[in-house]
């Protein structure tokens, strides 16, 4: 049982790492812990490339199948404001200091809207919060929601 869940961590971890090698995401570094590296910081990927890779995934130009696409868009979280739509995921890393990260688009008639936006603070609450509200009152303010 103990090298069965050995073999099962190495597989995800060469999994996750052929992923991000293939799509070019970020710094593309693991690190030892599998199951949180992009939590701890260990993967370093910046708002505009957050964006980029969103703007390729929703262009169908990334190497994933229809399936997999369909799946992720399904559980993304979303608002409707008026005729927009916002779908979105956010998240939160934690080393020294906290990194909020809230990254979507927005689809309004036949346009569509990508962003990545990350906020740091010392509170969680606080990093938090502003991650939630800043996005929206800047998009409201364009007239995209």
């Amino acid at each position: 049982m103990r090298s069965c869940l050995s073999l099962h961590r190495v597989s995800a971890s060469l999994r996750q790492q052929h992923w991000l090698n293939t799509v070019g995401y970020g710094n593309r570094t693991i690190g030892s812990e599998v199951d949180s590296f992009w939590l701890d910081n260990t993967l370093k990927v910046s708002a505009d490339e957050q964006a980029e890779f969103l703007k390729n995934l929703l262009k169908e130009q990334l190497p994933f199948s229809r399936r997999s696409m369909d799946i992720a868009e399904n559980i993304l979280p979303s608002e409707r404001h008026g005729t927009a739509v916002l779908k979105y995921k956010a998240g939160t890393g934690h080393t020294d200091h906290h990194t909020a990260w809230l990254v979507g688009y927005i689809e309004k008639g036949d346009e569509v809207y990508v962003f990545a936006f990350n906020v740091d603070g010392e509170k969680f609450d606080e990093t938090s919060g502003l991650r939630n509200d800043i996005p929206r009152e800047i998009m409201k303010e364009l007239g995209i929601l």
